[in-house]
C-alpha cells in the first residue's frame, strides 16, 4: 500500500482500493446510477488501470452534515431574477448591446450601464438584494447520476457525450411532479425603469415566471425535441408537457 501511496499513480490507487477495500465503510453518501455505460467504463478502467479514463462525475451540492443534496435558493432567486429581468427588457431600452458596462462611441462619451443596471438599478439600490429565499433540501434518495448528452440537430450526428452528472430524479423519471414548499420574503417594491416606475409583488413575479418559463420551455422542446429522429425523447418529456399544457398562469 505504501509503495502504491508514493507512486503518484492515480489509477494504481484507484484500482487497489476497489480491490482491497470495502467502499461501504467508509462512503458517507451513496447514490444511485441510471447509466449502464458508467458502471462499465469504471470497471474498464479499474481492471486496465486507466489513468486517461477519471470517470469523472459532477456531484450535486450536499448539505455537509446529512450529505444529502440541495438546491441552493441563490440559484431560484437568479431564475426569478432572469424572469423579472425579461419582463422589463422593452421598458428598460435594453439592447444587444448591454451585455456588460461600455463606453459610448459617441459624445460626450459616458458609460452605457448594462441590462442589469437598466431594470434594476445601480447595486447598492438593486431591490432583489431584499428577496430572501432558503436552500430547498431533499432527502437522500432524490438523486441518481446520469450521462449527458449533446443532441444534434444534424439527424445524422450521434449525440456527443458530455460528461457524468448527479441530477434530481425530475417528472420524466418519477411520473410525478416533483413539489416542494418553502417560503420567502420580499416586500412589493417599484423598479426603477425609464420613465415610469414598475410595481413588482409576489402576484407579479409568479406571472413574469410563467410568462417566461413556459414560453422558453415550449420555444426549446420545438426547435430540439419536435422532430422523428428524437421521439424517445419527446415520450420522456410527455409527462412535463401535459403539466404545463394544464398549468395557470398563476401557478
Amino acid at each position: 500500500l505504501n509503495r502504491i501511496m508514493e507512486s503518484d499513480s492515480f489509477a494504481e490507487v484507484r484500482t487497489f482500493i476497489a480491490h482491497n477495500i470495502k467502499v461501504e465503510d467508509f462512503a458517507r453518501v451513496s447514490v444511485s446510477v441510471d447509466c449502464p455505460g458508467l458502471i462499465e467504463t469504471y470497471n474498464r478502467a479499474i481492471e486496465k488501470k486507466d489513468a486517461h479514463n477519471q470517470v469523472l462525475i459532477s456531484p450535486m451540492i450536499r448539505n455537509d452534515v446529512t450529505m444529502a443534496p440541495y438546491l441552493p435558493g441563490s440559484s431560484i432567486k437568479g431564475a426569478i431574477r432572469t424572469a423579472i429581468a425579461s419582463a422589463f427588457v422593452k421598458d428598460a431600452g435594453v439592447t444587444a448591446d448591454d451585455v456588460k458596462r461600455h463606453k459610448s462611441t459617441q459624445p460626450p462619451y459616458n458609460f452605457i450601464p448594462d441590462y442589469n443596471e437598466k431594470i434594476f438599478g445601480r447595486i447598492k439600490d438593486d431591490p432583489l438584494k431584499f428577496l430572501k429565499i432558503p436552500d430547498i433540501p431533499f432527502d437522500s434518495t432524490a438523486s441518481l447520476i446520469m450521462e449527458a448528452k449533446e443532441i444534434s440537430m444534424k439527424s445524422w450526428k450521434t449525440p456527443t457525450p458530455k460528461g457524468y452528472v448527479e441530477v434530481l430524479k425530475g417528472l420524466s423519471y418519477t411520473k410525478q411532479p416533483v413539489v416542494k414548499d418553502f417560503l420567502f420574503s420580499l416586500a412589493p417594491f417599484y423598479l426603477p425603469v425609464p420613465f415610469q416606475k414598475k410595481n413588482v409583488d409576489i402576484a407579479f413575479i409568479i406571472e413574469a415566471l410563467y410568462d417566461f418559463y413556459v414560453s422558453k420551455y415550449w420555444e426549446e422542446h420545438e426547435k430540439f425535441y419536435s422532430s422523428a429522429e428524437h421521439v424517445e425523447i419527446s415520450d420522456l418529456l410527455s409527462p412535463v408537457n401535459h403539466i404545463i399544457n394544464n398549468m395557470k398562469t398563476n401557478e
